[in-house]
């Protein structure tokens, strides 16, 4: 309700709804901030934010604390390629194109967004503000088509048969700039982008010279994760009508759906072994972290708190999963164990939201995103001793960590990115040499990226 928005902590829309344009997300954020100086003053500087957003122009009248607040999740699809990173709501719907949208549509938005402005401006008072937990609700947007209990049916073999709305431009793929010569193990990188209008799932050669576009649908197809042998992605989709698990073989391009619920099934995380896919799914009422077979037998609920749990990431064991877990009203990480879910400990504790934990590949460290020095960087948790070290520390948006097979490397979302070229970040470990791997070249975005495996000999 209104009531319920102005007193209660803003969520993120990244969260609830992982196809939202990350632009468009940071304009329904400031437009909802609770803080009249850190909201638009004018409806005029909405509708001119809202058309640069959705023409993949840069944002104009953006404040210093919503400029990176927005998290790239979703869901999961930084979990869509990051957090909240506050709860994700499975069933959100396809983003719109950012090009081409009827001024009826433009003007729709900016009419909504005005109308919670109104509200908060009227209600959210110093008297009205409660202490509340920034608990994330999920309230579906669809009715569940079907009220059977999920059954652990085979997996169901779905031809990628839907053509792409047709569009007054061509529709190339990105365009793959050479880099200079990357190290970290593994031949290519995965990463989902909206070039083509909505978004789908490309690799990409370490040195740009070989890119191919895996999915082509109308639907959204977003943060993907690959499999320990390096032959097939997991990603997120609604090509089906639920936001569902699906996997793509990287030479054959055949697409095997995992997952059937209305309840909507995301951040999916490949086991070490290869044997098990943890993800979210919120079948239950609740976004809690699921387990199943690789082919998509044998769904099992881990997690059963009240609070949304998210972002799963096993350890090289397989033994344990770092998690996202909203149970001190905001995004902490904790460790759970990954037969039983139980909490083995919880490895951050701040005000701010700590989301899409990546453990590194000899488990020493666990990566993940935080906008605790109010503005989203990627920080290192070191397991043994607990340090902790913000490894990009700058005023980018910087998202969605994932580590190089050889773990020298962690690679991410950057802001500074979008405002240079269409690119992916990485930086060493240690912090060194942060630069922006230039992939490719868009007015849109590429997101979540993730480094192809070395397989074991």
């Amino acid at each position: 309700t209104m009531l319920a928005h102005a007193v209660e902590p803003i969520p993120d829309i990244m969260q609830t709804r992982p196809e939202t344009d990350p632009a468009v997300a940071r304009v329904v954020r400031q437009g909802m901030s609770k803080q009249p100086a850190n909201r638009y003053q004018t409806a005029k500087q909405i509708a001119v934010d809202f058309r640069s957003a959705l023409e993949g122009k840069p944002l104009q009248f953006q404040n210093e604390e919503n400029a990176g607040a927005t998290k790239q999740i979703p869901s999961q699809d930084y979990k869509e390629r990051a957090a909240a990173h506050a709860a994700q709501q499975a069933a959100a719907a396809p983003a719109e194109r950012r090009e081409g949208l009827p001024l009826p549509v433009i003007l729709g938005i900016i009419g909504a967004v005005a109308a919670v402005i109104i509200v908060v401006m009227v209600v959210a008072n110093p008297f009205a503000q409660a202490s509340v937990a920034e608990e994330p609700t999920v309230e579906p947007t669809e009715e569940p088509v079907s009220e059977e209990e999920p059954t652990d049916e085979p997996a169901v073999e779905v031809e990628d048969t839907h053509e792409p709305e047709p569009t007054d431009e061509p529709t190339e793929e990105p365009t793959a700039v050479p880099s200079a010569a990357v190290g970290g193990g593994g031949d290519f990188v995965a990463f989902h982008s909206n070039e083509t209008g909505n978004f789908d799932i490309y690799i990409v050669s370490l040195d740009g010279t070989e890119q191919r576009r895996l999915t082509e649908d109308v639907a959204n197809d977003t943060t993907p994760t690959w499999s320990p042998d390096g032959e097939r992605i997991a990603f997120v989709s609604r090509r089906s009508g639920n936001l569902d698990i699906y996997v793509v073989e990287v030479d054959s391009g055949a697409i095997t759906q995992l997952t059937d619920d209305p309840g909507g099934d995301f951040d999916p995380a490949w086991s070490p072994d290869g044997e098990r896919i943890a993800f979210v799914s919120a079948r239950d009422g609740n976004n809690e972290i699921y387990v199943m077979d690789a082919d998509g037998d044998n769904q099992e609920r881990l997690t059963t708190n009240i609070v949304s749990d998210l972002s799963p990431s096993w350890s090289p064991d397989g033994s344990q999963l770092a998690i996202t877990s909203y149970q001190a009203g905001n995004g902490d990480i904790f460790i759970i164990n990954a037969q039983t879910g139980t909490i083995r400990d919880q490895i951050t504790e701040d005000n701010r939201e700590d989301l899409t934990p990546a453990w590194s590949p000899d488990g020493q460290y666990i990566a993940f995103a935080s906008n605790r020095d109010n503005d989203w960087d990627i920080y290192l948790y070191e397991v043994e001793t607990g340090e902790l070290t913000n490894l990009t520390d700058n005023t980018a948006y910087d998202a969605n960590p994932a580590w190089s097979p050889d773990g020298e490397w962690i690679t991410f979302a950057s802001g500074e990115a979008y405002q240079v070229e269409q690119g992916i970040a990485r930086i060493r470990v240690d912090g060194s040499e942060q630069e922006i791997m230039t992939f490719v070249t868009s007015a849109f975005f590429a997101e979540f990226p993730v480094w192809q495996p070395t397989p074991a000999d």
